[in-house]
Parts: C-alpha cells; sequence; structure tokens
C-alpha cells in the first residue's frame, strides 16, 4: 500500500544544501529558489556532518552504497522493477479489497459495524510501523527489510485467500500491513543507492511512485473482476504470488552487502516503540468513532493513552541524544517543516474524499456496477502515473515554493468542477477534466516533504520519508473506512 507516494525526488540532490542559521542559531530552509535550473546543474561540495553528531557515515555504510549503484545497467532495471511492482502491491492489496467486502462480510458473517476491519486491520499496521521500518534501513542494510517484508506480505495473503474465519482473517491483514510497512522505506533506501545520479534517480522514485497510483486504482478493477468472476480469494493469492515472486528475486539480485550499524548510534526502542503504539491507538480510535460512538469507552480509551503516548515521545526526544533520535528535535526548527506536513495531507485527502463521495454516488444513485465505477477513476490512475515521470524534472526549471502553489491551485480548479458532475452526462465535461487537473496537481505535491530531506543536516533519508508517511499515510488508506455511505434509495438516475 504505498502510497502511494511518495516521498522524495533525488533531484534536488543537485540544489545547494548549505543551511543558513539565524541569529537565534535556528536553521532556515531557502524557500525560494529563484534561478532553480543554474541551482540544479551546478557542482556542489558535499557538506560536513554537523558537529552534534548527526549522520556520520561510516566507511561500511558508504562501501554499502558503492557496492550496489556499481551493479550492471539490466540488473539495476529489474531491480527497479522489482521495487515498483512492491509499490503497487502495497497499493492493490488494500484498494482491491473494496469491491469484495460485501461478499466476505456475507461469507464469514461480519457484523455490519466489523466489516471496516477488513481495511482497518492492514492499514493501522502499516501506518504504525513506518518510523521503525525506515529506522531499520537507516542503521542497517534495508536488503533484509524489503526481503522479509515482501515475504511476509506474500505469506499472510497466502493463508488469507483460504481462511474462513472472521478473526483470523483480521490478524492476518494486521500482519500483512507489517509486511508492506517493511518495504516502502526499504525499497526507497535501495533505490537512492541504486541510483546515486541525481537524474536517474529522480526517474526511478518517479516510477516508484506512479506504481502506487496505477494500484490504488487498477486495485479496484482487478479487484471488481476477480470477485464477480474467480472469487475473492484469488485477490488474496494475487497478492502472494507477486509478493513470494519479488522476494525470492531480490533475494539473489540485491547484492549482498552488509551494512554494520553506525558506531555509537542506538536503535531508539523507547522512541519508536511508544510512537508506534500512539499511531495504532489512535487510528483505531478514530476508525471506531462511527461505529462504537465518540464518547464510548471503547473510543474515548485508546484515543486519550494516544495523546499521552504522543506527549511522552515528544518529551522522551527532546531528552535523547540527538544522533540516536528517531524524530530529532530539531526538525521542528526547519524552515517551512511543519507547513511542509500539512501539504503532505492534501493530495492523499482530495483524492480519498473525491473517491469516497463519488463511489458511493455513482453506485447508488447512478446504478453503476462495481466493474464500471472504477473503469471511470481510470484518469486519476494513468494521469498520476504519466504526470510522475515528469516531476523529477520540476526543480530544473521552477522553484519548490511556485511547484506547490500551482500544484493547490490546479487542485481548486478540479473541485469546482466536481460540483458540477451530478449526472452521467456530465462525467466527460466536467468530472474527466477535474481528474486530470486535479491529479497533475496533486502528484508535483506529493513529494514536497523532501525539499526537507535534501536541506536538513540528518542522514537519515528512510525515517524521515517514513515519518512523512505515516503523517500523510495515515490517509487515503483509512479515509474511506470513515466513510458512510449513501443510502439506497433504490431509485437509481439512469
Amino acid at each position: 500500500m504505498a502510497v502511494s507516494g511518495t516521498p522524495v525526488i533525488e533531484m534536488l540532490e543537485k540544489t545547494p544544501n548549505v543551511l543558513p542559521e539565524t541569529e537565534a542559531g535556528a536553521i532556515t530552509l531557502p524557500y525560494d529558489e529563484k534561478d532553480g535550473a543554474r541551482m540544479a546543474t551546478s557542482k556542489v561540495e558535499p557538506v560536513a556532518a554537523p558537529d552534534e553528531g548527526f549522520g556520520h557515515p561510516n566507511e561500511q555504510g558508504d562501501n554499502t552504497t558503492s557496492n550496489l549503484s556499481k551493479v550492471s545497467k539490466l540488473r539495476k532495471i529489474f531491480l527497479l522493477l522489482m521495487f515498483t511492482c512492491a509499490s503497487f502491491l502495497d497499493s492493490f492489496g488494500n484498494s482491491a479489497l473494496f469491491p469484495a467486502v460485501p461478499v466476505i462480510a456475507e461469507e464469514l458473517s461480519f457484523d455490519p459495524s466489523e466489516t471496516v476491519w477488513i481495511i482497518s486491520a492492514y492499514v493501522i499496521m502499516f501506518a504504525a510501523f513506518l518510523l521503525m521500518s525506515g529506522r531499520i534501513s537507516d542503521l542497517y542494510t534495508p536488503k533484509p527489510a524489503f526481503i522479509i517484508g515482501t515475504l511476509i506480505l506474500g505469506i499472510t495473503n497466502l493463508a488469507g485467500g483460504f481462511m474462513r474465519q472472521k478473526i483470523a482473517l483480521l490478524v492476518l491483514r494486521a500482519l500483512g500491513g507489517i509486511g508492506a510497512a517493511l518495504t516502502i522505506p526499504s525499497a526507497l533506501s535501495l533505490i537512492i543507492k541504486l541510483f546515486p545520479d541525481p537524474l536517474h534517480q529522480a526517474r526511478a522514485i518517479a516510477l516508484f511512485n506512479g506504481a502506487g497510483a496505477i494500484g490504488n486504482i487498477f486495485g479496484l478493477l482487478i479487484g471488481a473482476i476477480l470477485v464477480q468472476y474467480a472469487g475473492w480469494s484469488w485477490i488474496f493469492w494475487f497478492v502472494a504470488i507477486v509478493g513470494v515472486g519479488i522476494s525470492a528475486f531480490c533475494f539473489f539480485l540485491i547484492p549482498s552487502t552488509w551494512q554494520d550499524k553506525k558506531a555509537g548510534v542506538k536503535f531508539d526502542v523507547p522512541g519508536v516503540g511508544s510512537l508506534t503504539v500512539a499511531v495504532t491507538l489512535f487510528i483505531f480510535a478514530v476508525i471506531s468513532g462511527s461505529t462504537k460512538g465518540w464518547g464510548t469507552a471503547y473510543v474515548l480509551t485508546p484515543f486519550l493513552i494516544s495523546i499521552t503516548l504522543f506527549i511522552l515521545f515528544l518529551v522522551w526526544e527532546a531528552h535523547a541524544p540527538p544522533e540516536d533520535a528517531a524524530l530529532p528535535p530539531r526538525l521542528w526548527r526547519l524552515r517551512n517543516f511543519g507547513v511542509l506536513i500539512g501539504v503532505a495531507f492534501l493530495p492523499h485527502v482530495w483524492w480519498a474524499t473525491s473517491f469516497i463521495n463519488l463511489t458511493s454516488w455513482w453506485e447508488y444513485v447512478y446504478g453503476w456496477t462495481a466493474i464500471n465505477t472504477p473503469i471511470h477513476f481510470l484518469p486519476i490512475g494513468l494521469g498520476g502515473f504519466l504526470v510522475s515521470q515528469f516531476t523529477g524534472y520540476l526543480p530544473t526549471y521552477f522553484a519548490h515554493k511556485h511547484t506547490i502553489i500551482s500544484g493547490l491551485v490546479l487542485g481548486i480548479i478540479a473541485t469546482i468542477l466536481l460540483h458540477f458532475g451530478d449526472s452521467p452526462d456530465t462525467y466527460w465535461p466536467f468530472v474527466f477534466p477535474a481528474f486530470l487537473l486535479g491529479t497533475a496537481g496533486m502528484i508535483p505535491t506529493l513529494p514536497s516533504p523532501s525539499i526537507v530531506t535534501h536541506h536538513h543536516p540528518l542522514q537519515v533519508p528512510s525515517a524521515l520519508s517514513s515519518i512523512m508517511l505515516s503523517i500523510s499515510g495515515v490517509r487515503l488508506d483509512w479515509l474511506p473506512c470513515r466513510a458512510s455511505p449513501l443510502p439506497s434509495t433504490g431509485r437509481h438516475h439512469r
């Protein structure tokens, strides 16, 4: 389930990585690069690690990167294909189940209030374990994390296809979410090491991000086809076949280089653990609110515990050694860091709300079938994939601020157009261009958090991308679970 997403445009490595300091010593980010083309093509000397101990690369880690970047071109392309397939699979494994939820609920005797957990069990564990996965990829080599993650995803889905007991199915879905969480940060880390050249790196990550967009839309379509003609079990078995295949291929194709843990750096178990539990309880409470009642102890207890754990996490990180902290407080001193976190929400919220409202409207009011509905969403998936192939070039010609603002303006225009798509006849004149404009605007804003990744002094790209994924990743995947479908009136608009 990757989001789809994501996270880094490595061409930004060509921009100067110099962090000016204010008089008070706070680090600021250059937020308006007026000569993007010159900056993107200029040669920049490496910036020394700061005195506080952040990101001191060890020699073994450099050798690991060097070994990965020296593999043959054909091998790199095939590995990139495997990583993009993993990104596709993470999104597909969740979206493909939406058409299958009614059938699964009937066969396994789910109560109406319980069906939300068919999707949510996966999403909760995916979001909760992203930071831990990213930190593991930073401190150790990402190869084992990626292989184990795809293997877990494959095995849990293989068993899920045979499962006919609802609690056991939910447990398998939760374990599958953990496996998916292991794949995304590790895949990004491997892509960065395989393609050190910024131009090639930007193209590779754009392809990786585009695969997630394709997985979200094609998952709906393929899932509906499988449910109608083969049975819902084949959704799980499809993910299992691809996941185990990726794991097997990558076991032999990814160079067997081991990166020793960075000297003097400890895995922040209290910090990562408390944040993981906090995210889990928070999403659990939010998803349970509509079915159990917001004022019930069933919802309030995990919600209040999660808030307490969030506070304890921030206090712990503020006093932890900077080089060990999972989320160093120094990050919040970076200029525009908080703004970019907010921006990370917007694309997923736009897609999620469009998907939720239009899916319910088209099926309950227009009477469109489970196959016909996702076909009409194809402009989002295909358009997102095409646009993502060009986003890596934008920093060469445009300032980051201008790219983000332009994308948000396109999103506003698209939202206005969607307002007029109130009948089947208005799909082509209003909804179709809205999907294209909205996707064209949202895709360039997705990697906006990568501005921080490339300008801050921390050498923790996997962990930071995981933070952004956790923030924007409590996102498209669980928003559909919070939607209440429109009641069927029995009067379909023809």
